[in-house]
């Protein structure tokens, strides 16, 4: 009798578990979404093979891990399509300035949580030397903010059998170039049976060649759930997703990450090693990562010791590294990459996105009013600076002036009105601001012009 009740509590467990894992919110689709375009299209596979090769030959040209650095960082202009259908899709600017300020903190290792990294780990946490800005030049070089609404019809989008959202004759928006600009679509997944509790789909590099004009470039970019988008100040709707951290993770894919567990995964909540799982046999292509049988979900205890762990390239004391960006446990409990996914972001951008150290999406062009004659001068020194700036200008005329200073995200840090003036000589303190680029505009009551502001430490 208790040999029977053995097997029927095992039995239980193992029925309950796969219950909960059915239940779990599917944070990324990009697996299956990538395998429907390679379906579709018959080159596309072939072309991600060559690519991966260049991706390996890029890696052994950068062997040493990467240290990000003051004058190394890449800022990535996003542009964000809003696709709404209901009020509550159109979701606000502040959600999405907040998770841009997210994704920056989580990419440069500056997120408030990072002390949750267990200790063995932290030396080998990284700062990426990637940071992110809300668009503010549009591919035709007028001032935009980065956000493009657009009311949709649709009461749903099904990505794993369409790709609607991105393209405005398929009821949708068209995306910016992929060469200066990253796509991210917020929209609906529910409605759509399979895809309801999809929260992010994204497409990994492919190695098309310029003009970049095939049906898969039109396709870059990440569908992200309007539900998870937000940050610590200004939440997603989604329990245990509304940190923006989905975002945080979808970009590891745009930027050719895989899941940490390499994939192998039998997607039935259950690690085991036997064939014909072979669990342990998937391969994240980083050196950096423990290998591990599978996805894990909610806040796991440290260490976390699974099927995987006492392999040759698994860690039996520490175990696997579930709080990694590019696992799917819950918003609050992911807090790092590693060293080594840092090397492969950049990587990624030298072999396939190379134009984005180059994009002047994230500056703000001369405004339509500027009339050249009325300012006659604007200079800042020092420029790049470490702290404090000192802007001049001088005008025809007396005049009132506007001076802003915003971060990459569009906050603005400062700000003065002067009335009456004909020049200006104004100290501003920015050494209690983080370094990177901020735009500087200068506004009169005829004029408007802008400068880029450099904070190197």
């Amino acid at each position: 009798m208790k040999k029977n009740l053995s097997i029927i509590l095992l039995l239980l467990v193992s029925f309950l578990s796969g219950q909960l894992f059915a239940q779990e919110k599917k944070r990324c689709g990009t697996t299956q979404y990538m395998a429907r375009l390679k379906a579709e299209d018959p080159t596309l596979a072939g072309r991600m093979r060559d690519a991966e090769k260049l991706m390996q030959q890029e890696a052994l040209k950068n062997q040493n891990t990467r240290t990000a650095s003051t004058n190394s960082i890449i800022y990535i202009p996003v542009v964000f399509h809003v696709l709404y259908n209901t009020p509550a899709e159109n979701i606000s600017d502040n959600r999405i300035i907040d998770q841009v300020a997210s994704l920056n903190k989580d990419y440069a290792r500056l997120n408030a949580d990072s002390n949750n990294t267990p200790a063995y780990w932290r030396p080998i946490s990284a700062n990426t030397g990637i940071q992110f800005c809300l668009a503010r030049r549009d591919p035709s070089g007028n001032a935009t903010t980065g956000i493009i609404r657009t009311p949709v019809t649709a009461s749903g989008f099904d990505p794993e059998t369409n790709d609607n959202a991105k393209f405005t004759a398929l009821g949708g928006a068209d995306a910016w170039p992929l060469t200066n600009y990253l796509n991210v679509w917020i929209v609906n997944y529910s409605g759509v049976a399979h895809a309801d509790g999809i929260l992010g789909i994204t497409t990994f590099p492919h190695n098309s060649p310029p003009p970049h004009t095939s049906l898969a470039d039109s396709l870059d970019g990440i569908m992200l759930s309007y539900t998870t988008v937000g940050g610590p100040n200004y939440h997603g709707t989604e329990p245990r997703y509304n940190l923006g951290r989905t975002l945080t993770h979808e970009l590891g894919h745009w930027f050719w990450l895989y899941h940490v567990w390499g994939d192998d995964d039998n997607s039935d909540g259950v690690c085991q090693i036997a064939s014909p799982y072979l669990e342990c046999d998937g391969d994240d292509l980083i050196n950096d990562t423990p290998n591990q049988g599978e996805e894990n979900y909610h806040c796991p205890l440290y260490p976390r010791i699974d099927c995987c762990s006492s392999t040759p390239t698994g860690d039996a004391v520490h175990g696997v590294m579930f709080m990694n960006y590019m696992d799917y446990v819950d918003d609050n409990c992911m807090n790092m990459f590693t060293q080594g996914q840092s090397t492969r972001i950049h990587n990624c951008i030298t072999s396939f996105r190379s134009g984005f150290p180059n994009s002047l999406g994230c500056l703000i062009p001369n405004g339509i009013n500027e009339i050249n004659s009325a300012i006659l001068d604007l200079s800042v020194f020092p420029n790049p600076a470490t702290g404090s700036i000192t802007i001049t200008s001088e005008f025809t005329g007396s005049t009132d002036v506007t001076i802003l200073i915003s971060n990459m995200v569009g906050e603005i840090v400062y700000t003065k009105e002067l009335k009456n003036v004909s020049y200006i000589n104004i100290p501003v303190d920015l050494s209690d601001k983080a370094q990177g680029i901020y735009n500087l505009t200068l506004r009169t009551t005829s004029a408007l012009t802008n400068r880029k502001v450099i904070l190197a430490r």
